[in-house]
Formats: C-alpha cells, structure tokens, sequence
C-alpha cells in the first residue's frame, strides 16, 4: 500500500468514527440540476458547519465560558480581542 493510499485510509477511518460528513462544493453540478428542473431539498453555506460548535455549547452550559471571560492577563497592557480568545486558542 502506498503512502498516499495509507493516508487516504486513515482519513477516512477518522470520518467514520467521528461521524463527520464532509461539505463539498459543485457548482457545475447544482446548476445542471437546476436547469434541468430538480428540487433542491436543502442549501447550507460551508461556513455553517463547526468543528468545535458542541464543544463550545458544552463550555457555555458549564460555565467554563463565563468563568474564562473573566479572566485577565497580568502584564498585558493592550489587549485587542478578549482574554477568552486567547486562553481558547
């Protein structure tokens, strides 16, 4: 087996398991179907979907959210987006 066939397997393996569906973009596709009169049933923007969106909900529902609002950093005198986005990154 080759290298890229090996990472091809993996990649798929971890889409599997984490049950990931991945968006894809087909404008030629979309358009046929369009001129060709077919029902699009849904539309999403790549943009909707988030990795991470459950596991900001659950630090939301937790609490973890606002106590890491409150945090500060000492020694900062400028800071020009929030402490939070920091201590998440």
């Amino acid at each position: 087996m080759s290298q890229g066939e090996e990472k091809q397997k993996a990649a798929s393996a971890v889409q599997e398991r984490l049950g990931w569906q991945v968006a894809s973009r087909d404008d030629a596709r979309v358009a046929q179907a369009l001129y060709a009169g077919e029902e699009i049933e849904e539309m999403h923007e790549l943009s909707e979907a988030g990795l991470l969106d459950e596991f900001f909900a659950f630090l939301e529902e937790s609490g973890m959210m606002a106590l890491l609002a409150e945090q500060e950093l000492p020694g900062v005198q400028r800071v020009l987006i929030p402490t939070v986005q920091f201590v998440l990154l």
